[in-house]
């Protein structure tokens, strides 16, 4: 999102989280802007019963958990390493100035944050409302326009349980439902990969 040079010039400090790690925990306060320069990070709720729900998961490039920043609250879920990881962060206040000082970020921010607030929306009324093929279309769906950003058939880098936990589906049930997309011919599966 924002260039690693300028993180850099900032004063970004760079970390690496093995698989597994955790980068902050739900009911932390914020104290940094956190940017994936490698790996895959997930957000998510889990319930004492060990049930998770995925509120998003981000690839190289993104960034995670700018609406508590933004606001000064507790972060509302955890941010786990999904993968080898190497993390840039800045700052609060520093990335506070650095949004004064370039407006053109600011905007961005203001686009990618819109972006998230549409998608909850859409997942908050597929689950209300959709079977679970319809939450999986949708979900797939906007997964290729504004994650992926692919045009044709494009490789969705997920596994079938983060699915699962996107959608508030079990696995099983997102495992049979892409076995009738694929006969529907609404996905492929190559090599257990998935594209739309």
């Amino acid at each position: 999102m924002i260039d690693v040079n300028l993180l850099l010039a900032w004063g970004a400090s760079s970390r690496k989280y093995a698989k597994g790690t955790c980068i902050f925990m739900e009911g932390e306060m914020p104290r940094y802007y956190y940017q994936l320069e490698y790996g895959q990070v997930e957000m998510f709720n889990a319930n004492a019963d060990g049930k998770v729900f995925t509120q998003g998961v981000f690839h190289d490039g993104q960034s995670f958990g700018e609406p508590p920043l933004f606001i000064n609250e507790p972060y509302p879920a955890s941010a786990l390493a999904v993968a080898d990881t190497i993390v840039l962060r800045v700052p609060r206040e520093t990335f506070f100035q650095l949004l004064q000082e370039y407006r053109g970020i600011e905007r961005e921010f203001l686009r990618i944050l819109s972006l998230r607030v549409y998608h909850k929306a859409l997942v908050a009324r597929s689950i209300v409302n959709c079977s679970p093929e319809l939450r999986l279309k949708e979900l797939l769906l906007f997964l290729r326009k504004y994650e992926f950003c692919g045009s044709g058939k494009t490789h969705i880098q997920l596994t079938r349980q983060q699915l699962a936990n996107l959608c508030g589906l079990r696995v099983e049930t997102v495992i049979r439902t892409l076995a009738t997309m694929k006969k529907k011919g609404l996905v492929d599966i190559v090599n257990r990969k998935l594209y739309v």
